[in-house]
């Protein structure tokens, strides 16, 4: 079995280059997460052509405060 779980340095970058500004995170998100699916879908392809036949687990985020409404709402996404 292979676990892959990517795109979370991604956003916490985007919300350093942000400055947290909701707005400005809002504004950039989707660019972000575009390139982490099309980064996904390249990591799966090229396993899946070495040879990899076994189970792929795509893990999913959490929110690490619950209490910071923009943070929950970036891993629901």
């Amino acid at each position: 079995m292979v676990s892959i779980g990517l795109g979370a340095n991604d956003v916490l970058l985007l919300r350093t280059q942000c400055a947290n500004d909701p707005t400005c995170i809002a504004r950039e998100l989707p660019q972000v997460l575009a390139a982490v699916e099309t980064n996904l879908a390249t990591i799966l392809s090229d396993v899946r052509a070495a040879g990899f036949k076994g189970i792929i687990v795509v893990v999913n985020y959490y929110s690490v405060d619950y209490s910071d409404t923009n943070e929950t709402e970036i891993t629901t996404v």
